[in-house]
């Protein structure tokens, strides 16, 4: 049942190796105090953000700036700038 699971994200297989190693002590303690034999983990990966991180380029970074401050795009054409999309 899934009112059993405890779902546990994880970004990468190394943590999931991390957890697994100390799960049975962690999960003595999770039934004991919660009166539920029947707890378990259940492991899920997701997309680690630390490692999807790129540098922006130009134009995403000035993408960015311009929605948080719209005055940028007024700036932009006044000025007739134009934004290059390398770094």
């Amino acid at each position: 049942m899934a009112e059993n699971k405890i779902l546990i994200h994880i970004g990468a297989e190394s943590h999931k190796d991390l957890y697994k190693k100390f799960a049975h002590k962690i999960i003595d303690v999770l039934r004991q105090q919660m009166n539920n034999k029947d707890l378990s983990f259940e492991f899920k990966q997701v997309e680690n953000e630390i490692e999807s991180k790129r540098p922006l380029t130009n134009a995403e970074k000035y993408k960015k700036l311009s929605e948080h401050n719209p005055a940028l795009e007024a700036l932009r054409k006044k000025f007739n700038l134009d934004i290059k999309n390398n770094n």
